[in-house]
């Protein structure tokens, strides 16, 4: 190979690189137009964002300084949050005592026996009475002293 011919070589490949990059910047200019204006877009909205945010940080601002007497709210929400955690002990204690302690509210298991007071024989059984009490017994059962009309629109 001689001279003219490297010379030759390198001027097509300098020829092929330049071919090539030219069809890329034709092919790549409309895209990065138009990702030049989608950048720009989002430039304006994160520049609106930052304006809205600004007023209202101002917004807060502005309301914290015309509370009077910030102490106070806040001593209120702590006294608030007292009262919920006291509420919250006092119910689990009671489930404790319900649950744990006090065995005598629970519901009986199935091996339930009652204590033999309570226990009827089976001769007791068909000697109680099985009809329902009269109507005048049930009526004068409920509490009617209280009771008040109250007259009705038409």
């Amino acid at each position: 190979m001689g001279v003219d011919q490297e010379i030759d070589n390198f001027y097509y490949t300098i020829q092929t690189i330049n071919n090539t990059l030219y069809t890329l910047d034709t092919e790549l200019e409309p895209i990065l137009d138009q990702l030049d204006g989608a950048l720009a877009n989002l430039d304006d909205a994160l520049e609106d964002v930052t304006y809205t945010m600004k007023a209202i940080s101002d917004k807060v601002g502005d309301i914290a300084q015309k509370i009077p007497n910030q102490w106070f709210w806040l001593l209120i929400i702590f006294l608030i949050n007292i009262g919920l955690l006291a509420i919250a002990i006092y119910l689990a204690r009671y489930s404790y005592i319900f649950v744990f302690r006090d065995k005598r509210y629970r519901f009986p298991h199935k091996r339930y026996s009652p204590p033999p007071s309570q226990i009827v024989s089976d001769e007791e059984i068909s000697v109680i009475p099985r009809a329902p009490p009269p109507y005048g017994q049930v009526l004068a059962s409920y509490k009617y002293r209280d009771y008040t009309q109250v007259p009705m629109e038409p």
